[in-house]
């Protein structure tokens, strides 16, 4: 589970800040603009490690539909492909999911989920890698996906384990395009 959280989330961030968005506020899928505030997102860290930010949010399904992933970052979107800051991560094997709950079990994980305290400085930030939890996907369409989940994992930091946290938020998230597969 660390393994495939970490490829995942390395995957996921190399690509999404690169991806064309629908940011053209028409709603229509096609991917046409850069704007760099991208979706809306909320999200409380609690237990062993505390922090909230709100933040923007894409989501992006491989060309080959064989994988789907939602990116959540603090502040604006970066455009540069410099990603700093806060960052909250969903992928699964398979398209883009219909409504519904998920699951972050490791016995019946529907998905892998994972958040970082410092994409910038990820020796010393914190990683909690989802253990528990669920995805609650409240609406999914070829534009927006949006939701809510908590999650809960055993925090790793730079300086070793730092305890139970827990994540929680909200999110609305904008589809992004170019999005390989993350290699589940």
């Amino acid at each position: 589970m660390l393994r495939l959280s970490f490829r995942f989330l390395f995957t996921l961030f190399l690509v999404l800040p690169l991806a064309a968005c629908d940011s053209d506020g028409d709603d229509d899928g096609n991917g046409n603009g850069n704007g760099t505030n991208i979706g809306s997102s909320s999200i409380t860290v609690s237990g062993g490690f505390s922090s909230s930010f709100d933040g923007s949010a894409v989501f992006g399904v491989a060309e080959d539909g064989s994988s789907f992933s939602i990116g959540i970052f603090e502040g604006a979107l970066p455009t540069s492909g410099n990603l700093n800051g806060e960052l909250v991560a969903f992928g699964r094997n398979g398209d883009r999911p219909s409504p519904g709950t998920y699951s972050f079990s490791p016995t019946d994980m529907d998905f892998a989920g994972a958040y970082v305290s410092d994409f910038a400085n990820t020796t010393s930030g914190t990683f909690v890698p989802a253990s528990s939890g669920t995805l609650t996907i409240t609406s999914s369409s070829s534009d927006r996906v949006a939701g809510s989940f908590t999650f809960s994992g055993q925090a790793i930091s730079g300086g070793g384990p730092a305890g139970a946290v827990t994540v929680e938020g909200t999110f609305s998230a904008e589809f992004a395009t170019n999005v390989p597969s993350t290699g589940f």
